[in-house]
Parts: C-alpha cells; sequence; structure tokens
C-alpha cells in the first residue's frame, strides 16, 4: 500500500537510515500500519512475524489493528506476491541509484484499484542517477 510522504522521514533499516523527502510515495510492508496499536511496533522486530504473518502476542487487542490482508479465510491472495514484488523493487531500484521526485503533486492511485500493487492514476515522472 502506498503512503504520500509529507514531510521529510527517515527510515532505520537497522544496517541503513535513508531520508525519504515529501513528494515520494512509500510502498508500506503493511503489517506496520499503525504502530501506536502495542508497545514497540515502531521498532522492526523479526521474531514478531511467522513467515509475512505477524504473530499473535498478549499486548496486541487484534491483528486487524495493524494489517492490511485481511485474516482468516478472508485473507489477501495476492499478499505473498505484493510483498515479494515491493521488497525487490524498492531493494533493486534504492540499492542502485539516487531518485528525485519529478512529479508537482502527490501520485494518486487509480480510483477503482483492486489489488495487491496499486496504479498511479498518472504519470509518476522521476529523475535518477546510478550511485557510485
Amino acid at each position: 500500500m502506498t503512503r504520500a510522504v509529507l514531510s521529510a522521514v527517515c527510515v532505520d533499516t537497522g544496517d541503513n537510515t535513508y531520508e525519504v523527502p515529501p513528494g515520494w510515495m512509500i510502498a508500506t510492508l503493511l503489517p506496520l500500519l499503525n504502530t501506536s496499536a502495542a508497545p514497540d511496533l515502531a521498532r522492526w522486530d523479526p521474531d514478531r512475524w511467522t513467515g509475512h504473518r505477524l504473530r499473535d502476542t498478549p499486548t496486541l487487542t487484534s491483528p486487524t489493528l495493524v494489517t492490511a490482508f485481511g485474516h482468516g479465510r478472508h485473507s489477501c491472495p495476492a499478499q505473498p506476491f505484493s510483498l515479494a514484488a515491493m521488497t525487490t523493487a524498492v531493494t533493486h531500484l534504492l540499492g542502485r541509484y539516487r531518485m528525485t521526485p519529478g512529479w508537482s503533486e502527490h501520485p494518486r492511485p487509480v480510483s477503482a484499484q483492486i489489488g495487491g500493487v496499486a496504479r498511479a492514476a498518472g504519470p509518476c515522472l522521476l529523475d535518477y542517477v546510478t550511485l557510485d
């Protein structure tokens, strides 16, 4: 799920910290949308997960508070593909290029969007240069 960056934000991956400027869109790791729902959700903890699913924790009232792929038999069948596509694309792009957004307003998804990977309703121009 994409989110528009409204003010500069630092993303700490544990190995690096990236500053994401206003105007960029971030494809979020959907299980971390509501980091205030329980203690320590603002910090990445791989032990909190089983595969791509949040483990039940006693401090979380319900997993639906922090996830967006649904639960049980209503879980999104595109979740594994969506997460793999987002992770692969962002890792590849940010590892090889410095990107500068070239749009004048925040990109918006297609209004009738259905599916795991959003498409923009209009052009999303950006400049990029290879990292040395």
